[in-house]
């Protein structure tokens, strides 16, 4: 029995509710012996020494143990991920419309559209609660002059937000407002890009005058360092293949975007559209995996 509740008490939420759904008496039954045997142990321990309350306090109770499982990381990430898929669900509910002359009916991109920007959010929101202690390692061995260049390249990222944003609106917008919010929205992510561009250089340039300052006080020229202060930037591994793509997925992205006024989208469109999903993918996968490797090894 003690196997078998070990076995229990391993169990992650999802596995949990998987054995619930599949036989719920059983597990159940499984949870109350737990449940005695921890509040059994307790007593024993509260009665043999009395005055000696850590080892007693040390005794956690089921309930406890379980409140402290929901709350980790993982488990909120499963949550965040469910509720992001349930908001997705929803506003692709919303988006397919009740009218029956047009796929898509009236106003029913304006009301799915704020669903699905949620569910992407949530989606981002859980992916930081899972990697959240590697952040946290990443982040606090940095010095204040780091934190200070990663902070700053927020600033186009919240450019490029607007932009998103006002494209959102173009899309519901009366015909001759959309132009107009177009342009705007070019031209802001115009600017995100330079401003992404002057930082950048800064850095660089700092990076430089660090490098050359500390082979000064080596007494050595900075060709003759034998590394650099600062790891290789990540920008520095991106291939040319992975350039390929972006291209790709940008182009197909701005095709399925040009092909789609007045909520009307063709069957080539539809697969435009998942095209562009899979080459984003295929774009910000892990710089390390690299798609055309992997064909060849599947092809040799």
């Amino acid at each position: 029995m003690s196997n078998g509740s070990s076995q229990f008490e391993d169990l992650t939420l999802a596995q949990l509710i998987h054995q619930f759904v599949k036989s719920p008496a059983k597990t159940w039954r499984a949870f109350n012996v737990i449940l005695g045997s921890r509040r059994g142990n307790v007593q024993a321990a509260a009665a043999a020494s009395p005055a000696d309350s850590t080892a007693a306090s040390d005794l956690e109770t089921p309930t406890a143990a379980w409140r402290k499982r929901l709350v980790t990381g993982r488990n909120a990430q499963l949550l965040l991920y469910l509720i992001a898929v349930a908001c997705g669900l929803f506003g692709n509910s919303l988006l397919r419309g009740s009218g029956d002359d047009a796929p898509v009916a009236v106003g029913s991109l304006t009301a799915g559209a704020p669903f699905l920007w949620l569910a992407f959010f949530i989606w981002l929101l859980a992916e930081l609660v899972g990697h959240w202690a590697q952040l946290q390692a990443w982040w606090h061995p940095m010095d204040r002059l780091s934190k200070f260049r990663w902070t700053a390249r927020l600033l186009p990222l919240l450019i490029w937000l607007t932009s998103f944003l006002l494209l959102t609106d173009s899309m519901t917008a009366p015909a001759e407002s959309a132009l107009e919010l177009v342009s705007a929205a070019i031209g802001r992510l115009a600017l995100g890009g330079l401003v992404w561009l002057l930082i950048e250089l800064v850095n660089r340039w700092q990076r430089q005058r660090a490098a050359a300052s500390s082979a000064a006080a080596d007494q050595k020229p900075p060709q003759e360092t034998a590394a650099p202060p600062y790891p290789l930037p990540w920008r520095q591994k991106i291939g040319p293949a992975r350039v390929t793509l972006f291209i790709l997925a940008a182009a197909a992205s701005l095709l399925v975007w040009a092909n789609t006024a007045n909520n009307q989208i063709a069957p080539p469109i539809i697969i435009l559209w998942l095209a562009s999903a899979v080459l984003w993918a295929l774009v910000f996968a892990p710089l390390k995996w690299n798609c055309f490797e992997w064909a060849a090894e599947r092809i040799d």
